[in-house]
C-alpha cells in the first residue's frame, strides 16, 4: 500500500508547480486521495539544448491541416490565389504551429494594416492588399482571418517549403533549437497515515479519446477522396460543416437503428437530411454510405470499387464535402460512415 501511494505521489509531484519551488532536502506534509504523508523531496534540474523539427501541411480547399502528422481543424480554408497563382495560408495557423510572433498595426486614418512576422532575429513586414516583389502574391483578409502567400513567408523566414501538386498540398518545415530541462525527483516517505475507510478511485472515460479518433478518421476520408480526385486532375473538395452534420446524423441513425440504407429510419432522404442540417445555397447533394469498414483507407477503397460511389467521388461538378463516422459497439457493423457531396 505504501509503495503504491508513494508511486502515485511521485508522478503527481512531477507535474505540480509547487515542486519547482522546493529546495533540496526539504520535507513537507502532502495529502492526496485522503492519505496524508510526510515526505522528503530532492530535485535536480539540468538545462540542455535540443533540436526540434515541425512540419506543417496544408491541403488547398481543406480546413484540416496537420502539424507533425497530427490533424487539426481551422476555421480558415487555404486556397490558390487566382491572380498570382500562389498558395494562400492562414497566418494564425503558421504563427501557432511554427512558434512565430506576429504583430498587426492598423492605421485607422489611412485604413491600412501592416503585419510584422518575427522568427528569432528575422522580421518580415507585409501590408494587406499590397503586392509583394516578383509577383509572389499579396496578403489578404477574408472574414476575420489574415491569409499570406506561403512561399514568400517561408522564403523570407528561412523555412523549408515544398509543393505537392498531385495532392494540392503545401509543406512548411522548420528546424530550431529549444532550451529544455532534465529534471529528476526523488521522494522519501517519512510517515504515512492511512484513511479510516478505502475511497473509490474515479477515472475518466474514453469519450474524449474516442472523439479524437473519429475526427482523425473523418479528416483522413476527405484527404483520401481528394487524393483520388487529384489523380484525375479534379479540383479538391472543400469541407462543409452543414454537410458534415447531415452525414453524422445519418451514420448515427444507421448505427442505433440497425440498418444500412440511404433512407433514414424516419423516411428522410439525403436531400431532406441536408436541409435539416442547415445546408443552403446548393442545387444538388449526393451521398455515399459504408458499414463495417474500420479504416479510412478501407472505406475509400470500397467506394472506389463501386461504380456509383466512385462516380460521386470523381464528379467534377461537386465542390463541397462532409463526412460523418459513428462507432457503436455491439451493433451489427460497429462502424458506419456517411459521405455527402454538394454543388
Amino acid at each position: 500500500m505504501k509503495a503504491n501511494f508513494l508511486s502515485v505521489l511521485q508522478k503527481t509531484l512531477c507535474i505540480l508547480p509547487i515542486a519547482l519551488t522546493l529546495a533540496f532536502g526539504h520535507s513537507l506534509v502532502v495529502s492526496a486521495a485522503e492519505h496524508s504523508a510526510e515526505i522528503s523531496i530532492q530535485i535536480n534540474v539540468s538545462p540542455s539544448q535540443s533540436k526540434h523539427q515541425t512540419t506543417l501541411r496544408f491541403v488547398m480547399g481543406n480546413p484540416i491541416y496537420t502539424v507533425n502528422d497530427r490533424y487539426n481543424m481551422s476555421g480558415a480554408v487555404p486556397f490558390i490565389d487566382p491572380i498570382y497563382n500562389r498558395a494562400m495560408v492562414p497566418l494564425h495557423v503558421i504563427e501557432e504551429a511554427l512558434e512565430l510572433s506576429v504583430d498587426v498595426d492598423t492605421n485607422m486614418i489611412e485604413g491600412t494594416h501592416t503585419i510584422t512576422i518575427i522568427r528569432g532575429d528575422i522580421n518580415v513586414s507585409l501590408k494587406i492588399g499590397e503586392s509583394l516583389p516578383d509577383d509572389m502574391g499579396a496578403p489578404i483578409i477574408i472574414g476575420e482571418r489574415i491569409f499570406v502567400p506561403a512561399s514568400y513567408v517561408a522564403q523570407m523566414l528561412g523555412i523549408h517549403i515544398r509543393w505537392d501538386s498531385s495532392a494540392q498540398a503545401i509543406y512548411m518545415k522548420d528546424f530550431f533549437e529549444r532550451s529544455t530541462f532534465d529534471t529528476s525527483l526523488s521522494v522519501e516517505l517519512i510517515q504515512l497515515v492511512e484513511p479510516a475507510e478505502p475511497r473509490a478511485i474515479q477515472t475518466c472515460g474514453q469519450t474524449a479519446l474516442h472523439a479524437v479518433y473519429i475526427h482523425a478518421f473523418e479528416c483522413r476520408v476527405l484527404e483520401l477522396a481528394n487524393a483520388e480526385r487529384a489523380r484525375y486532375g479534379l479540383t479538391p473538395l472543400v469541407w462543409n460543416d452543414s454537410l458534415a452534420r447531415a452525414a453524422s446524423s445519418h451514420s448515427r441513425d444507421m448505427a442505433r437503428n440497425d440498418f444500412v440504407c440511404h433512407t433514414g429510419s424516419d423516411g428522410a432522404t439525403p436531400g431532406v437530411r441536408a436541409v435539416r442540417a442547415g445546408v443552403t445555397g446548393m442545387v444538388y447533394v449526393a451521398e455515399n454510405i459504408a458499414a463495417g469498414t474500420r479504416t479510412p483507407e478501407r472505406t475509400i477503397e470500397a467506394w472506389m470499387g463501386s461504380e456509383k460511389h466512385r462516380n460521386n467521388i470523381l464528379n467534377a461538378s461537386f465542390r463541397y464535402f462532409g463526412v460523418g463516422v459513428y462507432h457503436l459497439d455491439g451493433s451489427e457493423w460497429e462502424v458506419y460512415t456517411t459521405q455527402k457531396f454538394g454543388r
